[in-house]
């Protein structure tokens, strides 16, 4: 627990987010991303349209024995820098590194409990 200047007190976000069993901010984001590439592989119709468009053209699924999905890199240095920031990079980043078993489940209820352990 924090005091601020005015004597009320303040709890450590830490303890919060334990309390209310949610996830921090860069934990929350992380799990947001990876919930995106599996509404895309499995369940797409759960996608607003613009989202399916975008995804489609950006994302390739490698294959359905990796579990894998890959992003298209330019080879020009500056479409390179610019396509490292782009959400879908660090979602394939992401996607990539879940555990298999996770990733070859197409139900979204379980995938999102795992995913939250996961994150955790």
């Amino acid at each position: 627990m924090y005091r601020l200047f005015d004597g009320t007190l303040l709890f450590c976000a830490v303890e919060l987010y334990k309390t209310y069993n949610t996830l921090d901010i860069s934990r929350l984001h992380k799990y947001q991303l990876c919930s995106l590439v599996h509404k895309f592989l499995f369940c797409n119709n759960m996608l607003p349209l613009v989202f399916k468009i975008i995804l489609h053209q950006i994302l390739q699924f490698t294959s359905i024995a990796q579990n894998n999905v890959m992003i298209y890199i330019y080879n020009d240095v500056t479409f390179q820098s610019l396509t490292k920031r782009l959400i879908t990079f660090k979602a394939t980043q992401l996607w990539n590194q879940l555990p298999n078993k996770l990733k070859e489940n197409q139900r979204s209820s379980y995938f999102k409990h795992e995913l939250k352990k996961a994150c955790a």
